[in-house]
């Protein structure tokens, strides 16, 4: 079979080519052992070598449901305030043609004018103004792309304009998050630097919609500075009946220099996501050994409730809105958390030695809340093994296959205590779930997807 003047035997070549050049860089090891084992100063490499191999073999995702969701949540309410002074075209008339799209694209995709008009209702004008937006010309599709270390722009545009008339779509699932990215774009030009801050507050709603839609109870607020007892905010608590799960949520995306292999930039945007949350859990859990309990008040100062764990199990979760590659997979996430706690980052350009500045003095309040944790005694290998990294669309799709609060703790626990070494956080919540399924039926009942 042909496709665009390419054989079949051509793709194939193409795949062998790129499976000799991934064995020449040297990227990928023989056995899981590897990561498992790795020693701590050589995070840095293996990090490097594991960015290398998300870019060039591992295409980033987003479910087509998951996108739409994300795009009413974090810009709907912002964007309708602008509107007057951004575009022509409305939030709804975004989202129509987004989710036709999403809806359409089940694989490459080319889509006309004619079609997005009729199918979506808009007209000439705002639909021009639309497109202008959501795609870039084909010549422009990662002009200048030379080597596996530049830059990319496939991913910021979900359509490529082919001509006048016509548009390309890669696959909904592969260029969905350039939906977010356009209006994203569109409304910085407007707030600047305070659409970031205002994104944060929508998030943590989203995530709150997310529980309430599972009807999955949680406890959030903050709790007040008492002695020498600081004060924080709380972003969730789920308590089961038998374990108990703090949550922190960080907007906190990967840098852009992550296409070009800036470590330093990575670990620094790590310092602001994974461990600034880590370090707002350990203060949590550093209150309840101290009180015996979180008075949690909202934000006007009115009590809202006590938070006691009564001797369960508790797990740490850090989450940051976008994907993360393979900083989530569990392997990995223990690694970086237990050379943080040991150790200090650096850079090897003394130039660059600053941007860590941040994240290294977060590592010692992490280790001062870990002393005081443990009484000032040398703490426990594997500290962290309770902890866990999700993106927000792992949490939302584990929600999907959780009946209630305890399917919910029982996946997240097995994705804590088993791991199968895949690199594929995806594939293992698909395990899980599968684990999960299996007691189920032994029950004598099945838990399915909603």
């Amino acid at each position: 079979k042909c496709v665009a003047g390419i054989s079949k035997q051509s793709f194939q070549e193409i795949i062998e080519y790129g499976a000799a050049y991934l064995e020449t860089l040297q990227l990928q090891g023989y056995s899981a052992a590897e990561d498992m084992f790795c020693e701590g100063q050589d995070l840095g490499i293996d990090v490097y070598k594991n960015m290398l191999f998300e870019k060039l073999y591992v295409p980033r995702q987003y479910h087509p449901e998951f996108i739409k969701m994300l795009l009413v949540g974090m810009f709907r309410q912002e964007y309708e305030k602008c509107r007057p002074e951004l575009r022509s075209y409305s939030f709804s008339c975004y989202l129509k043609v987004a989710s036709y799209i999403l809806q359409r694209s089940n694989g490459p995709t080319i889509f006309s004018r004619k079609e997005l008009r009729e199918n979506c209702s808009v007209g000439e004008f705002r639909l021009n103004q639309l497109l202008g937006d959501i795609s870039q010309k084909a010549e422009d599709v990662n002009k200048g792309f030379c080597a596996f270390v530049d830059r990319t722009t496939s991913w910021k545009k979900p359509l490529i304009q082919l001509d006048e008339e016509n548009y390309f779509c890669l696959d909904a699932r592969m260029v969905g998050y350039g939906f977010y990215e356009v209006l994203y774009q569109v409304l910085f030009e407007k707030m600047g630097n305070s659409l970031s801050r205002e994104q944060g507050k929508l998030l943590e709603k989203l995530l709150y919609q997310m529980f309430q839609k599972k009807k999955i109870p949680y406890l959030a607020g903050k709790y007040l500075t008492e002695g020498d007892l600081s004060g924080r905010d709380c972003d969730m608590i789920l308590d089961g009946k038998d374990k108990s799960m703090f949550l922190e949520i960080k907007k906190c995306p990967l840098p852009q220099s992550y296409e070009t292999m800036d470590d330093v930039e990575v670990f620094k945007t790590l310092g602001k996501g994974l461990f600034y949350a880590q370090e707002q859990i350990l203060a949590h859990r550093l209150r309840l050994k101290q009180k015996g309990m979180i008075e949690l008040y909202d934000e006007q100062g009115r009590h809202l409730t006590d938070y006691e764990t009564n001797g369960k199990r508790v797990l740490s979760v850090s989450i940051c809105m976008p994907e993360y590659d393979f900083f989530t997979e569990r392997q990995m996430v223990e690694r970086i958390l237990e050379v943080g706690r040991t150790g200090t980052f650096h850079a090897y350009d003394e130039n660059r030695e600053s941007a860590l500045n941040g994240l290294n003095g977060r590592l010692e309040r992490i280790r001062k809340l870990m002393a005081q944790l443990n009484d000032e005694k040398q703490v426990e290998h594997r500290a962290f093994f309770n902890s866990l990294f999700f993106s927000l669309q792992q949490i939302w799709m584990i929600l999907r296959f959780s009946d209630g609060i305890e399917d919910f703790l029982g996946i997240c626990s097995t994705l804590a205590y088993v791991t199968h070494g895949t690199g594929d956080v995806y594939a293992e919540i698909r395990e899980a779930v599968r684990l999960k399924q299996m007691r189920h039926k032994m029950n004598g009942y099945q838990l399915i997807e909603t």
